[in-house]
């Protein structure tokens, strides 16, 4: 019997992970657009330092990066926990039966 805490658990979780994922994703697209501007020069027209700028675009742009793959390394910890608490173990040290976060969802409780 799968406890219904964990269903809604897997659901909350997986939104959560897709949320940072998606800020991180926007987060570095921002710095490419800034650096982008700073090189063609459009940080003039605003009257703003070609240093300041392009200093914030990359420090937008690996903050990006840095908040991408730490939000990755936990979803997978995450996952992990929640699939030795319904009983399937370390499923990701068998290397001919990779599970998503999604598929173990799915494979648990019939939905995401």
């Amino acid at each position: 019997m799968i406890k219904p805490r964990l269903v809604i658990g897997c659901r909350l979780v997986y939104k959560w992970f897709l949320l940072v994922y998606k800020v991180s994703y926007g987060i570095g697209i921002v710095g490419y657009f800034v650096i982008m501007c700073t090189l063609f020069g459009l940080n003039i027209l605003l009257m703003i330092k070609p240093q300041t700028s392009m200093d914030f675009g990359l420090l937008m742009l690996f903050y990006g990066l840095y908040l991408g793959v730490v939000g990755r390394d936990f979803a997978e910890v995450c996952a992990d926990k929640m699939a030795s608490q319904i009983g399937v173990g370390h499923w990701r040290f068998f290397s001919h039966y990779f599970l998503t976060f999604r598929e173990l969802c799915y494979l648990s409780f019939g939905s995401t």
